[in-house]
């Protein structure tokens, strides 16, 4: 496609437009198959509306990593992105203490894992009962029967605006990684289209 004289914006846009049916059937059956294994505290639809945001994002990087890198390479670059993902999502190691090195905070915003573990904690609380939402002073053990101490424990901010932030930033990390994916499309497929190689 992007070798026959097409405009390589287009093709892109088109072959990522075409993805996302894709993209959203695929995490439909994920969550069909996860959340009743799981059984969170959440409402089916927002659990599959935050997925949908975070297979957006994952999906981004496998796009760059697929033009840029052989299949085996970009494989590996995934599955590593995914672990340092999760590795630096704030839930092991705490937002706090990572905020402390540039490079870890760097990593925080770059996870998908940060903004989707946050998402479903948050709508975790907001879906919980105001018996579980008491300040944690109140309970015997606050540390098991307080969602909020996982709050405070966790610095999340509980709020509708921080639930949209989080939404909007596993949006634009997809973009992100997509606008590398196009950059990629246009230096390595050079070939492709009759022209010298950069390397």
């Amino acid at each position: 496609g992007s070798g026959m004289n097409l405009d390589m914006f287009a093709y892109f846009m088109a072959k990522n437009i075409v993805e996302l049916p894709r993209l959203g059937f695929l995490t439909f059956f994920f969550v069909l198959s996860f959340y009743p294994l799981v059984t969170p505290n959440i409402e089916w639809y927002f659990f599959f509306g935050y997925s949908c945001a975070a297979s957006f994002a994952c999906s981004g990087l496998a796009y760059f990593a697929s033009i840029a890198l052989s299949p085996l390479k970009a494989q590996l670059l995934v599955v590593i992105y995914v672990l340092v993902a999760v590795m630096f999502s704030g839930l092991a190691t705490r937002l706090k203490q990572l905020s402390e090195n540039t490079l870890f905070l760097s990593l925080t915003y770059l996870s998908y894992a940060r903004w989707l573990s946050e998402l479903c904690y948050l709508q975790q609380v907001y879906s919980s009962t105001i018996a579980w939402r008491m300040p944690p002073s109140y309970y015997l053990k606050p540390q098991s029967d307080s969602v909020l101490t996982g709050v405070i424990g966790l610095e999340y901010t509980p709020s509708n605006e921080t639930m949209m932030l989080n939404s909007l930033m596993l949006i634009c990390l997809g973009l992100l990684f997509r606008l590398l994916a196009f950059i990629s499309l246009i230096i390595f497929n050079r070939d492709k289209r009759g022209l010298q190689t950069v390397t």
